[in-house]
């Protein structure tokens, strides 16, 4: 995927040059890849990693992309243009009534992506949005201040238990060796370096199948 050639503006941006970044989740993609859904919302999109790769590879589907970051909307039209997708349509705020809006069609089949620094317990809400358990999600979860991480994720999964098939993927390391040959000019420490994604408080990926 070409991408773009900042540093900083929306977290470590090498392992997305190097391939590495949130590799946990490869599957998964490449899952929805092979059943498209027609309607894609990203929300605390960023600069447009998933935004603009599921835009390029999901030609049939619309993306709606969101975040409130103007720089990082700002990156997100260049990633657009450098791919020449149609099919990103960028918007700022997301909550209830939006998520409700976009999912409305009960025929539609949607996939959310929900990336909000801990902003997900209130957004992924079925009961302020029904509309949710006609979705798949792909929720990164963080610790919240003062909670136990491991009753949040009980909490969050029982929402959707009746509806929904649940994987939940933790942070795992990234070896050297399996990015050696697209970084074979660094040196081991370097290369290990460079595939740190600083995850800070995210403690991994919340993966909401809807049951058939």
């Amino acid at each position: 995927m070409a991408y773009l050639d900042e540093i900083g503006f929306c977290g470590p941006i090498v392992p997305k040059w190097l391939g590495s970044y949130e590799s946990e989740l490869h599957h998964v993609w490449e899952e929805i890849f092979a059943d498209p859904p027609d309607l894609v919302i990203d929300v605390g999109s960023a600069e447009g990693y998933y935004s603009v790769l599921l835009g390029s590879k999901l030609t049939k589907s619309v993306i709606y992309s969101f975040d409130i970051d103007p720089l990082a909307t700002r990156a997100q039209r260049r990633l657009v243009d450098l791919h020449k997708v149609g099919n990103v349509i960028q918007r700022k705020l997301c909550d209830h009534t939006v998520l409700n809006q976009l999912l409305e069609d009960e025929d539609s089949r949607g996939l959310i992506i929900c990336d909000i620094e801990g902003g997900e317990w209130d957004l992924i809400n079925p009961v302020q949005c029904r509309s949710l358990l006609r979705a798949n999600c792909v929720i990164e979860m963080h610790e919240r201040k003062g909670v136990d991480f491991g009753d949040d994720l009980k909490a969050m999964i029982e929402r959707f238990a009746r509806t929904h098939s649940h994987e939940f993927l933790e942070v795992g390391k990234r070896a050297a060796e399996d990015y050696g040959s697209v970084a074979s000019s660094l040196t081991e420490a370097d290369l290990l370096t460079a595939l740190d994604e600083d995850r800070n408080a995210s403690r991994g990926w919340l993966v909401l199948r809807k049951l058939r």
